[in-house]
């Protein structure tokens, strides 16, 4: 899924997202999973940038359970407490109207 979301963006931000790519909620707990990711992402098979010696690929993911458990619903929690939030919002009769394209004109 990684690839497939890198490989659909421009390749001029390619190097750039894999610099940034974050593990986190309960999935990420499972043992080893932090590992693979990274391991994935330096594969010269899947992204023949990622070897690069200007590219530094980069997996972050909290230190504790906790912080890992929690980190999507508090993310979650402020991107909703912002007043700008409520703007992006769109309703089932816009969406049903416009279709997918509401989406792109409303997240500009």
């Amino acid at each position: 899924a990684i690839e497939a979301c890198i490989d659909s963006c421009d390749v001029d931000v390619r190097r750039d997202l894999l610099g940034s790519v974050v593990v986190t909620g309960g999935t990420s707990l499972m043992p080893g999973l932090v590992d693979r990711v990274s391991n994935e992402l330096h594969s010269p098979l899947l992204f023949p940038y990622s070897n690069s010696p200007v590219l530094r690929v980069r997996v972050i993911s909290a230190n504790t359970s906790v912080e890992r458990v929690f980190a999507t619903w508090l993310g979650g929690s402020i991107l909703a407490s912002l007043g700008t939030f409520q703007q992006l919002w769109i309703s089932k009769r816009e969406f049903e109207q416009h279709g997918v394209d509401i989406i792109n004109r409303r997240c500009r």
